[in-house]
């Protein structure tokens, strides 16, 4: 029977899975940044009082390429300039990671 190890610290890594490890955490905590920066932008920019989990949707759909043919107007706003940079970074991040 596989036992568990006692503490986080008596888990040995090789080079690969601790990369593996750091990009989760560090993609991770990318999205719940790009999150709030987003929601409270959507607040003080344009007046919109929106819940994180929308604004969570908001930016997989951005970081995945899905799309988000509900929040798209015909106006131009300062969150246009945001949320394609935000594209760019990511298409930067996948094509030279």
């Amino acid at each position: 029977m596989l036992s568990l190890p006692e503490s986080l610290s008596d888990i040995e890594f090789s080079r690969r899975n601790r990369r593996v490890v750091y990009y989760f955490v560090g993609l991770g905590t990318l999205i719940v940044l790009y999150t709030i920066v987003y929601n409270v932008a959507l607040a003080r920019l344009e007046g919109v009082d929106q819940s994180i989990v929308a604004s969570f949707e908001f930016v997989i759909q951005t970081m995945t390429t899905t799309g988000y043919g509900q929040d798209s107007v015909a106006s131009q706003s300062p969150l246009d300039f945001a949320s394609g940079s935000l594209d760019c970074e990511v298409t930067a991040h996948g094509c030279f990671g």
